[in-house]
């Protein structure tokens, strides 16, 4: 396991996102000196540490490429010293700052520092969703100098009617995309309708459609469903073994919870709590939820939105067991199909069931027709 320091170098953006979760940005910035403290600080404790395999340091912001200049120095800085640990360099940025000069910078350093890159589907989603055009970023060059990377897809209320076709488009273009819901929104019958559209669009096309590559994203594992655990997982691994550093070097569990997001120090509020204890992010109203090891969840927008980390947002429920039924679903049809091909193993008889009980216990519960999620006769 990685051990995940993100650092907050700026507090500014020059986009305004429709689902930007920061309102409290500034022109402030983190000074230099900060930054070689805090790699000084994560270098030590890594090197006392056996828990953690590397660290990797994420630049972010705002839009961290505001302060490429920082970046390039801290980085250089810390590549010219012997630390004994193992570490790799991130920007997760929005691609808009990529200008030549940057990016032969990054191509000459690509092995030891990576790009990455926001792309929210096709150009009209992401104009929505960014105000800015998909072809005016070189997700081409990403491409070709990271050829691992995968793009991040934030769905909106605004852009949920494009999904499907924002997903087979990239894909088809050779893109690895990890969609997510965006935080913070609220979700209602009628966009968990919409939601079932899109997926059952997905579903179809890559159940029928011959050649090409398959959506990644189609072949999660739903193991975690099938766990013994009474407790629910952790989503993530704020204030364990992720933390994040402000602009000034103060310590936060991840950037949800610091200033730029709640516009005040929370941290007296936050002493108390044991990140690294499951029983205090689990919502027990969730107990008894069949997906619930592997909804999703923000900690930090639970605490901002209705007081408590483990209160999660009901209105998003729909969405993510729409997401785990037709992730099931296409996953008891490939299988199916491989059946009548050859002889599965153990192991995927055994998925086959367990996806086949998947579609039995949400169908009905989302008011979906089985029927419907059986493209494999």
């Amino acid at each position: 396991m990685n051990r995940q320091c993100t650092i907050l170098v700026t507090h500014a953006c020059n986009l305004n996102c429709v689902y930007c979760y920061e309102h409290h940005k500034s022109r402030d910035f983190m000074s230099f000196d900060t930054a070689c403290k805090i790699i000084k600080s994560e270098m030590q404790f890594m090197r006392g540490t056996t828990l953690y395999e590397r660290i990797d340091f994420r630049f972010f912001g705002g839009e961290p490429l505001m302060q490429f200049l920082l970046i390039r120095d801290i980085c250089e800085w810390t590549w010219a010293r012997d630390w004994g640990v193992r570490y790799h360099f991130y920007v997760i940025t929005n691609g808009t700052l990529l200008d030549s000069e940057r990016q032969k910078w990054f191509e000459s350093n690509k092995k030891r520092i990576t790009i990455d890159l926001s792309v929210d589907g096709l150009d009209v989603m992401h104009r929505t969703n960014r105000g800015c055009s998909v072809r005016s970023l070189p997700i081409d060059w990403v491409k070709k100098n990271w050829p691992s990377s995968r793009y991040k897809m934030t769905i909106s209320s605004k852009t949920l009617s494009s999904f499907a076709d924002g997903v087979i488009s990239l894909v088809g273009q050779g893109y690895d995309i990890s969609s997510a819901l965006a935080i913070g929104e609220h979700w209602s019958d009628e966009t968990a309708r919409e939601y079932a559209c899109q997926w059952q669009k997905i579903l179809k096309y890559y159940l029928t459609v011959t050649g090409g590559t398959v959506w990644k994203q189609l072949f999660k594992s739903i193991d975690s469903l099938f766990s013994n655990q009474k407790v629910q997982d952790k989503c993530c691994g704020a204030g364990d073994s992720a933390i994040t550093y402000d602009i000034d070097g103060e310590i936060y569990p991840c950037v949800i919870f610091t200033p730029l997001v709640f516009g005040r120090d929370i941290r007296p509020d936050l002493a108390n709590i044991q990140f690294t204890n499951p029983d205090v992010f689990a919502d027990e109203t969730c107990q008894d939820c069949f997906i619930r090891n592997m909804c999703k969840t923000c900690y930090g927008f639970n605490l901002q939105m209705r007081g408590k980390l483990s209160e999660r947002d009901k209105s998003a429920c729909k969405m993510y067991q729409l997401e785990i039924l037709y992730i099931a679903a296409f996953q008891m049809n490939y299988i199916k199909r491989l059946s009548q091909k050859r002889t599965l193993s153990v192991l995927e008889h055994t998925r086959l069931i367990r996806v086949g009980k998947i579609c039995d216990v949400l169908s009905p519960i989302l008011d979906i027709n089985r029927d419907m999620l059986q493209i494999v006769k």
